[in-house]
């Protein structure tokens, strides 16, 4: 058989497919016959990224077509797809949307095209990008390093990025080990916290500051801060006592000579005119 006879042989069938199908079936099918394939590609600027950071969705239709393109997210590795958007590409085929991410998950995006009259419809390769949150940090400081018994100190610090009305915890230990909330404090507008503590017992006591995040942030430990409670010591008192009757001793003695110097004998004082 010729090469000629094989091709008409393959119209021949083709035509009897077509004539089997249902009208509907039959009108796809012979719309699409004569269209040529297509392509499209889909691209991430990132493919791993914080909540709230923009990710460019880009790419471009082959051969070059302005048409619309839907660019659809998954988050079950592809089993299902949600419309993020329908962007239109432009004469040379490209397109572009930026993404603003919302949640902590891991997403798979692709894009599709649905053809025209001369093209048939294409799907994007997958891309996959992980989200997670974004970075937040905690302060903490203590106004003293070391105080006397009885004497109060300020713990303080602030959520970064700025957290109003947050809960923070305020850790305390004494071996850097075995840590206990010591209390539960709410920043306020600037996202600072304060605390005031007098401390009850001597030693040394370890510091640090606590919270938990949210659906944006991590959470997030400050460095630990060190503050030593010494005992009053009752010599104290007495020593200043000391040294205040010193001064006062020295000021007498040096009043009393200067009076004696004026003092001088009328002898002396004619004796010497």
């Amino acid at each position: 058989m010729t090469k000629s006879n094989r091709f008409h042989v393959l119209e021949i069938v083709l035509a009897l497919i077509v004539l089997a199908l249902p009208t509907g079936m039959y009108s796809v099918f012979y719309s699409n016959f004569d269209k040529e394939p297509s392509s499209i590609t889909c691209n991430l600027s990132f493919s791993s990224a914080t909540i709230g950071m923009p990710v460019l969705i880009y790419g471009f239709i082959a051969p070059p077509r302005s048409a619309n393109v839907t660019v659809q997210i998954s988050d079950d590795n592809g089993s299902t797809w949600i419309d993020l958007a329908v962007v239109s590409s432009n004469l040379y085929g490209n397109y572009s949307y930026l993404w603003i991410l919302t949640s902590e998950r891991i997403w798979w995006v692709r894009a599709f095209w649905s053809g025209d009259d001369v093209y048939l419809n294409a799907t994007s390769p997958e891309q996959m990008i992980a989200v997670s949150k974004a970075l937040s940090e905690v302060t903490c400081e203590v106004s003293s390093k070391k105080i006397m018994l009885g004497e109060n100190v300020t713990i303080s610090g602030a959520i970064l990025p700025i957290h109003p009305s947050e809960t923070v915890a305020i850790y305390i230990s004494n071996d850097e080990i075995s840590w206990q909330v010591l209390i539960e404090v709410k920043t306020v507008a600037g996202g600072n916290y304060f605390y005031v503590w007098t401390p009850t017992v001597t030693g040394t006591y370890y510091l640090k500051a606590s919270w938990p995040g949210d659906k944006v942030f991590m959470k997030a430990e400050s460095p630990d801060r060190v503050l030593i409670v010494e005992e009053k010591s009752e010599d104290s008192g007495l020593g200043l006592m000391y040294i205040i009757l010193g001064l006062v001793f020295v000021g007498a003695v040096g009043g009393f000579f200067l009076l004696r110097r004026n003092r001088k004998k009328p002898s002396e004082r004619l004796s010497r005119a």
